[in-house]
């Protein structure tokens, strides 16, 4: 059986400039009927930054109007700008389309792409170790990766065992800088969003297993690469990351040089062997067909970060007060609805479903209140939360 693989773009940015004459500030986006929200500052080289909006969602970063162009003695092109977009936009049905069609309806000259930032999530190698393994080996000395000798590693370290979740090579200036991290891990403690989980959801992935993730930031001055047999050079633009068999492509030709590992082996006499003569630990195979989820579309839901779980908690625990009057009670039961039907927060609901059923037991209409939640369930198609053993209440 194959290993389950997720590819997906997570950084998309490209550099441009604004056609002549029509300047593509925030008020020529809202004349052509966008949504526009305005940062109230901007960066050291661009003046403006704002992103437009698209069905409720923050779509694309704009950052505009330089502040020292070549003609003023600066560094900048005349009408130079960098369109960003957002991370939930990277996981769109096809990113690099969009952003093409984009540039294309406002007459954007493109100039190169910017950064770009290939991932593969997984939860086993092809070797069938697991990412938590081959991590622990790889920091115990075990492997030795090839190229990218600067490396930070981010972990727990607690009495009966040291774990780690992150590790990181390559310089801050370089231009591809390699990440592996438990990615399941960040969404639970950094920020949670519904449009990854559901990709991972649809690709199969075990729900009892983290889910890891290889990343490549590819920066601006990387944007080529070199046939080793014919010697061509070829240029890396925004259409080679076109389909999803071109990114696996770029993926590969990425992980063929930063994503290398070598056994640390010894000669009899105890000294280490060049690393030429040492074998490759396998991680991931690059022959043979490869097929890839692409998502019809993402949930509609905005996601909920941490405020929103610190006020459904608070929500919940005013609710079910005996001592507070009634219509204070109903008034948190109908907040606490309405944020379980916008913010998808529901799984969070569920962590609290023992103190729920607690609750239950001194508070006849427990059982009502969450039928309704379960309404807006059925209504968004998302998991089942209601605890079983109420039934019979």
């Amino acid at each position: 059986m194959a290993t389950l693989r997720c590819l997906n773009i997570d950084w998309l940015e490209v550099y441009c400039q604004e056609p002549p004459k029509e300047p593509h500030d925030i008020s020529y986006f809202i004349d052509k009927g966008y949504q526009v929200k305005q940062r109230d500052y901007g960066t050291p080289v661009y003046k403006e930054m704002f992103f437009i909006i698209d069905e409720g969602h923050q779509f694309i970063e704009v950052r505009r109007a330089p502040r020292a162009t070549k003609a003023d003695g600066g560094i900048s092109e005349e009408r130079a700008c960098h369109l960003r977009f957002t991370n939930r936009s990277c996981y769109l049905r096809n990113p690099v389309q969009v952003m093409s069609e984009f540039l294309l309806a406002h007459k954007y000259i493109y100039r190169s792409l910017s950064r770009i930032d290939l991932c593969l999530d997984f939860q086993l190698f092809d070797s069938g170790m697991s990412p938590k393994d081959f991590v622990e080996r790889f920091m115990a000395g075990d492997f030795q990766k090839l190229n990218q000798a600067n490396i930070a590693a981010h972990g727990e370290d607690a009495w009966l065992a040291r774990t780690w979740n992150s590790l990181k090579w390559g310089a801050p200036t370089s231009a591809v800088t390699t990440k592996m991290y438990n990615k399941t891990l960040e969404l639970k403690e950094v920020k949670d969003k519904p449009y990854i989980r559901e990709i991972w959801d649809a690709v199969g992935f075990s729900s009892d297993k983290d889910v890891w993730r290889v990343e490549f930031a590819v920066s601006s001055n990387k944007n080529a690469l070199v046939d080793k047999r014919s010697g061509e050079y070829i240029v890396r633009n925004l259409s080679a990351f076109a389909t999803k068999e071109k990114q696996w492509f770029q993926f590969c030709v990425f992980a063929e040089k930063y994503f290398k590992f070598k056994y640390r082996e010894f000669t009899k006499q105890g000294n280490i062997k060049p690393k030429g003569r040492c074998k490759d630990v396998p991680t991931f195979l690059f022959g043979g067909d490869c097929t890839f989820y692409t998502p019809t579309r993402l949930v509609w839901v905005p996601e909920g970060g941490r405020t929103e779980k610190l006020l459904a908690r608070r929500l919940d625990a005013i609710r079910f007060d005996p001592s507070l009057p009634p219509h204070v009670r109903e008034s948190a039961a109908f907040l606490f609805g309405h944020m379980a039907e916008r913010y998808n927060i529901l799984a969070y609901c569920a962590n609290l479903e023992v103190a729920l059923m607690g609750q239950s037991k001194r508070t006849p209409e427990f059982y009502h209140d969450y039928t309704l939640l379960n309404d807006i369930r059925r209504r968004w198609d998302l998991p089942d939360v209601r605890p079983k053993k109420i039934k019979s209440l």
